[in-house]
């Protein structure tokens, strides 16, 4: 509690300035974030939350608390966080009758793992669910995203989440507009916004039209606005509504307003003929420089494998375990117990192989001679963040037994090498680059510094690196992270045939691009850019084909 305090105050002073108060823009805050669906599981949970409202209440910035997935808190606006919030509604002011109804979360979208196919949200979908929420009393609606974002360096969650946070949001990642969501969004709001006076002036009176179909009215002495919905998820019907008739598609809505055909959820009324595609915009030659391999550095002894975070601090994905084995000769299994996230192995410096880690086990086979020096270089693909698992009992690297021909080697001496030298030695900035010996040339191979410098002519669109050629690693141009890339298949099995915006489920339907890599292409702000002397920086751990990857631009047209 004391940390969370001081964490609160922190945020506090730095937003005051524009708080309502002091003339600023903001006139809701919020503590904690879903808290509610651990609270139970959690010791002494209930206590916490008290707590963390009351504190929050104590720093008396002027404007109401909200708190998401919470309806235990007797003075917080507890609001809802989903799919569809319109259900909610109802078993919301049974419990707090006096408070508002905030839609604080509309997923459009979803996370997208690597070796998943793109996750999207019809846009029929999206707009029922908002259409829904206020035509049964719902006062707020906010879109977790509307605009799609990028997780750059390391603040990708995971573990496995691309970098791309683009979440099928009505504005992509590069800032344009993923269409017919945008447009199809953009009009319901503005005729929600024209009809908000009617709508906040009154409780809304609803009437039966038929099997699972519903008229919700509001009106005041200037204006009526109706909201007939279809909630037959495989049935279109057709309405009689005061002498006009209306057609709705299955789970669908048609707004009314003023005795006009305003909008329907189903229809996209004003269809965007748009196109984007990425346009080649560089070549690059590159060099490269092999990272060291072995003991380089400060190095931590134990008699058993010791957990990553506790040695790396999160500063870096990597920890290297290297020790000696000695009686083992030709081929053998190295086995390891519950390894995560992922896994390169070396013997005598030689690459063996690569895995995705797991809470199992995994296996490599490997060729001995007596005396061998084993390096197992664990790394994590994202920091846990969401669920039980975000507290002291999260964990990665080597958390289970080594096993080499069934033989149990886990308590011996083992050597723990932190991060890679070429990050110690900051080689993704230009100030690193005569440190080393970087050669010119074709090389593929296994934990490989690759450098090249490019120019681009336009600075006014956004850019993308094409990594379909490489393996996996990391990407930096001129000293920024650009992120972490991992060329996963998209396998998201039947979930690429079928998506029925009726009866959308995110979790097994409506994922495209499968066949495909998970994540081709890795936004580069222009912001970053120079029009010369640009730095491109890649670590590739994999091996791959450098002259693959090329610099192309976002472009739209509409």
């Amino acid at each position: 509690m004391k940390e969370m305090a001081k964490w609160m105050k922190y945020v506090v002073e730095i937003v005051d300035p524009y708080l309502a108060r002091n003339g600023g823009p903001i006139i809701l805050a919020q503590v904690e974030n879903e808290y509610g669906n651990f609270e139970e599981k959690l010791p002494g949970g209930k206590k916490y939350i008290e707590w963390a409202f009351n504190y929050a209440k104590s720093l008396d910035i002027g404007v109401p608390w909200v708190m998401c997935q919470q309806g235990d808190i007797a003075g917080a606006i507890n609001t809802c966080n989903q799919f569809f919030c319109n259900s909610w509604i109802a078993e919301h002011w049974g419990r707090w009758s006096n408070q508002p109804a905030f839609f604080t979360e509309d997923w459009p979208g979803w996370f997208q793992l690597y070796g998943e196919g793109k996750p999207v949200r019809p846009a029929q979908n999206v707009a029922f669910s908002i259409t829904l929420f206020f035509a049964y009393g719902g006062s707020f609606a906010n879109y977790y995203m509307w605009y799609g974002g990028t997780n750059f360096d390391r603040w990708v969650g995971g573990p496995f989440i691309t970098t791309s946070y683009d979440y099928d949001a009505p504005i992509d990642e590069y800032g344009y507009p993923n269409e017919p969501k945008y447009t199809h969004s953009k009009m319901l709001h503005g005729i929600l916004h024209d009809y908000e006076h009617v709508i906040l002036s009154s409780f809304p009176k609803v009437t039966n039209c038929g099997t699972k179909c519903e008229y919700v009215l509001y009106q005041n002495s200037t204006s009526v606005i109706t909201f007939i919905n279809n909630f037959n998820e495989d049935v279109a019907i057709t309405v009689n509504y005061n002498n006009s008739k209306y057609w709705l598609a299955q789970s669908s809505s048609t707004i009314v307003g003023n005795g006009y055909s305003l909008y329907n959820t189903a229809v996209f009324s004003k269809p965007a003929k748009t196109l984007s595609s990425y346009i080649e915009a560089s070549n690059f030659e590159f060099s490269y420089w092999k990272e060291p391999l072995g003991m380089w550095g400060d190095i931590k002894t134990s008699q058993y494998p010791l957990e990553l975070f506790d040695l790396t601090h999160d500063r870096t994905d990597y920890l290297s375990y290297i020790t000696t084995v000695k009686g083992f000769s030709g081929k053998s299994k190295l086995q390891l117990d519950d390894t995560r996230d992922y896994v390169h192995v070396f013997v005598d410096n030689k690459y063996v192989g690569s895995q995705v880690g797991s809470e199992h086990h995994i296996d490599f086979d490997i060729e001995l001679s007596q005396n061998n020096e084993l390096q197992i270089v664990v790394m994590t693909m994202g920091m846990k963040n969401y669920g039980m698992e975000i507290n002291a009992t999260y964990s990665r690297g080597i958390r289970g037994n080594v096993y080499l021909s069934n033989k149990d080697i886990t308590h011996q001496q083992w050597n723990h090498q932190v991060g890679l030298k070429g990050q110690q030695l900051r080689l993704y900035t230009k100030a690193a680059n005569p440190l080393v010996q970087w050669t010119n040339g074709d090389y593929s191979n296994s934990f490989t510094w690759w450098r090249t410098s490019f120019s681009v002519v336009d600075l006014d669109k956004p850019y993308a690196l094409d990594m379909a050629g490489m393996g996996k690693g990391f990407i930096w141009i001129n000293g920024h992270g650009i992120g972490r890339y991992f060329n996963a298949t998209a396998d998201s099995g039947d979930a690429c045939n079928k998506c029925d915006y009726a009866n959308y489920n995110p979790y097994n339907e409506c994922r495209i691009g499968c066949g495909g890599l998970s994540q081709r292409y890795y936004h580069v702000p222009s912001a970053w850019l120079n029009k010369n002397d640009n730095l491109l920086v890649i670590f590739e751990e994999l091996g791959g084909d450098l002259n693959k990857v090329k610099l192309v631009q976002k472009q739209y047209w509409q």
